[in-house]
């Protein structure tokens, strides 16, 4: 977050954070009984990648509009594109998986090899030709004024984000936006931790195969 709001490198942290997940995609397709130990932990870059490339594009569709309603708008299509892409590859790994018999294994290639052509073109496209370079949004104070500790991009990123939190967490104006936010921390904590755990459950407990865990989660969208 400090690097895309203090430098002017923000399409940088996009492009590289969105590119890497794509080649990650990628070898995940390898996965197999002897490789999901290092595809487990493929999933820890995974998760930092993706929270890359999310405050990158973030950061870009925050500035599409001044006006609140017409922001509001943009926000909600896109969470509309979001969840319907994420449908339709439900749709269609569970046809192709039905169609070609594959196991969990099997279905599991099928979804990375999508995930990665996809990803790898869209991610391409939009980030050489649709997002512009940004110079930063504001300067790094001078030691001066905000103290030593704080010259560093990686300490003054720690010390805005405290400083936002508290200003947050103790003003009445906000009172809103904190009990929002504590909610959101709540829920997407809950709801990353249910997709692991039901789909455990689904596997060693009910004993189902991976195109039934497949139709589960397609109901749940």
């Amino acid at each position: 977050g400090a690097v895309v709001d203090h430098t002017p490198h923000r399409k940088l942290v996009g492009q590289v954070s969105s590119i890497t997940l794509s080649f990650v995609k990628g070898i995940e397709i390898l996965i197999n009984e002897h490789t999901w130990f290092f595809i487990s932990i493929l999933q820890v870059l995974n998760f930092v990648l993706y929270n890359a490339y999310l405050v990158a594009t973030y950061a870009y569709t925050a500035e599409l509009s001044g006006v609140p309603d017409e922001q509001t708008r943009y926000n909600s299509q896109f969470q509309t594109i979001y969840y319907t892409s994420m449908l339709l590859l439900l749709v269609v790994v569970t046809a192709a998986s039905s169609t070609l018999g594959v196991g969990g294994v099997g279905t599991a290639r099928i979804s990375q090899t999508i995930a990665f052509v996809m990803g790898l073109g869209i991610f391409t496209l939009s980030w050489k030709y649709y997002f512009h370079p940004r110079p930063a949004l504001r300067d790094i104070p001078p030691p001066s004024s905000q103290g030593s500790t704080t010259t560093s991009l990686i300490a003054f990123g720690f010390t805005t984000l405290s400083s936002t939190f508290s200003r947050i967490w103790r003003s009445d104006e906000w009172y809103a936006l904190r009990y929002f936010l504590l909610s959101v921390s709540l829920s997407e904590a809950a709801t990353s931790a249910l997709s692991t755990i039901s789909t455990t459950y689904m596997i060693k407990v009910l004993e189902m195969d991976a195109s039934q865990i497949v139709i589960v989660f397609l109901c749940v969208f």
